[in-house]
């Protein structure tokens, strides 16, 4: 009982209204799509996620977004409590609209995921955002980007250099971050590599992760206090 009570008191911050002995299986039938453990940690010596802006509720969403917010949360339980969604779930149609270049990028692009993971710690270091940073650095390394690059790019140290199709990687999503542009040379290696086709989804893949970044780091979205070490910033 002690138990279920600790699981109340949690879930009463999420939702925002009391809830009695009456809403147990409510409760525990959420619990089964909600990611909490990664917002709140269920107090098992982790933190609440503390947003800038309280986490949206249905009933707060004006008639004109209930649609997007229904289509959005319907899997997971009716909320999103974590990562830059839960920002941009303020603007339910918004996101429902940024989620359909982000699923094209992730699932469909002519990129692959080895490409796609090593530009989005590119842009997470870029952009100093912990949050992205937090959810792609296992991702690259398991996708082949080797510890060592990765450990350099997170203290901003000499890059190592890897293999000639991810070298024109790092050195396009580097010339663009520190000149907004590429040169001539790297666009033409990137062109050489990649096609027409990939470096636009390139370009645009690095453009749709800073449009995170700014809403992981302009609404200060946590990540989980574990061992995975930090991007210093």
């Amino acid at each position: 009982m002690l138990g279920l009570c600790k699981v109340y008191a949690v879930w009463q911050v999420v939702l925002g209204f009391d809830l009695c002995i009456d809403d147990a299986d409510t409760i525990i039938s959420s619990i089964k799509y909600v990611r909490i453990t990664e917002s709140l940690s269920l107090h098992t010596g982790g933190h609440l996620q503390m947003l800038r802006t309280p986490i949206l509720k249905r009933q707060e969403v004006p008639e004109k977004y209930l649609d997007a917010f229904d289509y959005e949360t319907k899997d997971s339980g009716g909320l999103v409590t974590s990562g830059p969604g839960s920002a941009m779930i303020n603007s339910p149609e918004m996101r429902k609209r940024a989620n359909q270049l982000v699923y094209y990028l992730r699932d469909e692009s002519s990129l692959p995921k080895q490409v796609q993971e090593l530009a989005m710690i590119l842009t997470a270091r870029a952009m100093d955002c912990q949050y992205i940073w937090y959810a792609h650095s296992v991702g690259a390394r398991d996708q082949g980007i080797s510890q060592e690059f990765i450990d350099a790019l997170r203290e901003k140290k000499s890059l190592p250099k890897l293999d000639d199709k991810l070298q024109v990687v790092v050195e396009y999503v580097s010339e663009v971050f520190a000149t907004h542009r590429t040169s001539q040379k790297t666009f033409d290696r990137a062109i050489d590599q990649f096609g027409a086709i990939g470096v636009t989804e390139l370009t645009t893949l690095i453009g749709y992760y800073t449009l995170l970044a700014f809403n992981a780091n302009s609404f200060d979205i946590d990540v989980p206090n574990d061992n995975d070490p930090k991007l210093p910033i």
